[in-house]
């Protein structure tokens, strides 16, 4: 059996957006016939899973004196020889100062392939604290001895073919369809109430302002409700500040997080979805977002402001937006949804099929690297 290893920093929260989509990364390796060995972060310290997924499932504690120097002690926890070793960019500390320690442990056996994912490229806009620009220069320096033991860096962004001097491959987002139900075969149109709602760990790219402004500036005769849900202090404070200003107070409606059965009722009563409206403010018009994926999987037209290559063929169920700070038409959003098939969920369920799956982003990297 082909036997990955795949190591994340990123801290085990089953309501956390990017743990969702690392686990159902996993879930599609196990799918493709894979052994899977994880090593991520527990709320009191680091974790390695040996076998994880399956029955017998070993889960270690790796004893060291700080987190940042998990790489350096997970040395010694390595007992398999691996096909496939997936990293996914360190974020935050200095963990990447070890990195090419653990490679170098890791790449005793010549056939196994080393994969570094950024998640979005280019990222440095999106650096915004000192602790963060702190641990990119260490990243920066540290790439330098390791980069070489990586034979594949994957990312979400505009199509480049190296990234650090590395062969480059562009991945997409996708989705655990077993995981994500259609919640309905047919749209609701026409009717006195249009629903927006916004699902996202709140930041400034997410650009939800540029949509209450619109609101403000709305005269049509159907009723618009803007529900966000999700948390994030700087920014969720600016926009309720926003909101109050404009005295919209009744229509932007914020639900803090919510999950489960929660937030199900809440993309049940949506009309719209709402993607990133404002990634060009971090230098980026690209952008390959999980929540467009679920949001197609599960039925529920949805507006963006960025370029996705998942969407090339620019489906109907898309209202796209300019990647700008040009006003937002909310009539003509209106417009676009009465206009859509009345079966736009199943179309949209039936694409997510064709195209958003996991294991079809997978086997771009595993077909890539020769790994059958």
């Amino acid at each position: 059996m082909k036997r990955v290893l795949y190591i994340t920093t990123t801290t085990e929260n089953p309501c956390d957006g990017v743990w969702k989509k690392i686990i159902s990364n996993l879930v599609a390796y196990k799918k493709l016939g894979f052994a899977i060995d994880f090593l991520f972060s527990g709320a009191d310290g680091f974790y390695i899973a040996y076998n994880y997924l399956d029955d017998d499932e070993e889960r270690i504690k790796i004893a060291m004196i700080n987190r940042n120097f998990v790489f350096y002690a997970m040395q010694k926890y390595i007992k398999h020889d691996y096909d496939l070793v997936y990293i996914r960019k360190p974020h935050g500390g200095a963990n990447s100062l070890f990195l090419n320690g653990l490679l170098k442990k890791i790449r005793h056996n010549p056939k196994t392939k080393c994969v570094l994912e950024i998640p979005t490229y280019p990222y440095f806009k999106e650096v915004k604290t000192v602790k963060l620009a702190i641990s990119e220069m260490l990243l920066f320096v540290s790439r330098l001895i390791f980069k070489n033991k990586i034979d594949l860096i994957t990312y979400m962004g505009e199509k480049v073919d190296t990234i650090w001097g590395r062969p480059a491959l562009q991945i997409a987002n996708g989705v655990d369809l077993d995981e994500i139900t259609l919640l309905r075969e047919q749209l609701t149109k026409n009717s006195d109430t249009v629903e927006l709602l916004g699902v996202a760990k709140l930041a400034f790219w997410h650009g939800y302002d540029r949509l209450i402004k619109a609101l403000a500036d709305y005269r049509g005769d159907t009723k618009i409700v803007f529900k966000i849900v999700g948390d994030g202090a700087t920014e969720l404070k600016r926009l309720k500040k926003i909101a109050k200003s404009y005295q919209l107070t009744d229509r932007v409606i914020f639900l803090g997080p919510l999950y489960g059965e929660a937030l199900n009722n809440q993309y049940l009563a949506s009309s719209i979805c709402v993607d990133s409206l404002g990634r060009h403010r971090s230098g980026n018009i690209y952008n390959n977002s999980l929540k467009s994926k679920e949001y197609t999987a599960k039925g529920i037209p949805f507006i963006k402001a960025h370029l996705d290559d998942s969407f090339q063929d620019n489906p109907a169920f898309i209202y796209n937006i300019s990647a700008n700070e040009d006003p937002i038409d909310i009539s003509d959003i209106v417009a676009w949804y009465n206009a859509l098939d009345v079966n736009t969920p199943v179309i949209m369920r039936n694409y997510a099929q064709k195209h958003l799956s996991w294991e079809k982003q997978l086997r771009k990297i595993t077909e890539k690297l020769g790994i059958m």
